[in-house]
């Protein structure tokens, strides 16, 4: 009985239920925050390969590499380049659906257009 109190006659009750109250915070900072971490990272990648100004068909297969890499759900029929006097544009996007323990759902619309 005596490892249920602390010196003061409280219970552990508070201090577990913060523990999970963190945690519960952690895991939706985790679920919301990666669709956008993903967002950020492609759209990164995808200038610095249109800066790369290679052609058509091999800078779609480098931007469907790194969406392959951040498993994202875009098919390659999804990605556009267009190639126009020395300006490259890419084209693409996405939706993510994110469930929050079934007490929260939130889907979220991606769009990248990029001109270099």
């Amino acid at each position: 009985m005596k490892a249920l109190f602390n010196q003061r006659g409280e219970g552990a009750l508070k201090p577990v239920l913060s523990i999970a109250f963190v945690a519960l915070l952690c895991y939706a900072g985790y679920l919301f925050g990666m669709p956008h971490y993903r967002y950020d990272s492609l759209k990164s990648e995808v200038t610095q390969i249109a800066r790369l100004g290679s052609n058509q068909q091999r800078t779609l297969e480098m931007v469907y590499e790194k969406v392959q890499e951040l498993d994202l759900p875009i098919k390659k029929e999804q990605i556009e380049v267009k190639l126009d006097n020395k300006r490259i544009t890419i084209k693409t996007g996405w939706s993510e659906h994110v469930d929050f323990l079934g007490l929260y759902q939130r889907d979220f619309d991606f769009k990248i257009d990029v001109t270099q």
